[in-house]
């Protein structure tokens, strides 16, 4: 039998667990139905890849400790990747809608050109510090 005052106590730990999964369980659908829709499904792909190109970025600066950042392992230092893949996103985000908005029978192929080199900017950010690419495959 399930002691149900057990479950209502330790119900506050986990609103933040249950609130984001049912935003992202509400959200996902839509936007993936958009994707499907404007027949850019390529698109679901580029994004996480541009979003890691800019985590392997911020880490090999890290690393190589050039402009005065911290070495990857400080604890003063941890969020900077996470503001890297931000600003690349949206950097990604924005050039894509552009050239999607400008020439609509080319954003597959833009798109497509994008997560190619997203991928190799990644790994070839990734092979220049020893210390990025250990952080990235943790």
């Amino acid at each position: 039998m399930i002691d149900w005052s057990e479950f209502w106590d330790v119900l506050p730990l986990l609103r933040n667990a249950l609130i984001m999964g049912v935003l992202v369980g509400s959200l996902a659908p839509v936007i993936g139905g958009y994707f499907v829709l404007r027949r850019i499904v390529l698109l679901g792909v580029t994004i996480p890849q541009v979003s890691s190109a800019g985590i392997a970025l911020v880490l090999m600066v890290q690393g190589l400790g050039w402009f005065g950042l911290a070495p990857v392992h400080a604890h003063t230092a941890q969020g900077l990747p996470m503001v890297g893949a931000i600003l690349c996103t949206l950097l990604g985000i924005v050039v894509l809608g552009r050239l999607a908005h400008r020439r609509p029978d080319l954003a597959d192929v833009s798109i497509g050109f994008t997560f190619a080199v997203a991928s190799a900017l990644s790994l070839l950010l990734l092979s220049q510090s020893p210390v990025a690419e250990a952080s990235m495959l943790n």
